[in-house]
């Protein structure tokens, strides 16, 4: 448990962004990811989009709004 709470606090991940460079979001999306109720009843690619809208809009809106960003999602478009 030590080793890990070092690891979170280190200097290289307890950084600010730096706007200079790109930003990549990773999303990921489950039947229980994302909340319950009528989420149960969406496609995995509506799940995943609904993590999409969230990280983008919700989540990080003030550090991507007007920046160019590289989205990775792991759902594929050939299932």
């Amino acid at each position: 448990m030590k080793t890990l709470k070092k690891g979170v606090i280190e200097d290289s991940v307890l950084k600010y962004p730096d706007f200079i460079k790109p930003f990549i979001l990773y999303t990921d999306a489950s039947g229980g990811g994302l909340g319950a109720g009528a989420q149960v009843r969406y496609s995995a690619s509506e799940l995943e989009f609904m993590a999409m809208h969230w990280a983008i809009m919700k989540q990080y809106k003030q550090y991507l709004l007007r920046k160019s960003f590289t989205l990775i999602t792991d759902r594929s478009s050939s299932s």
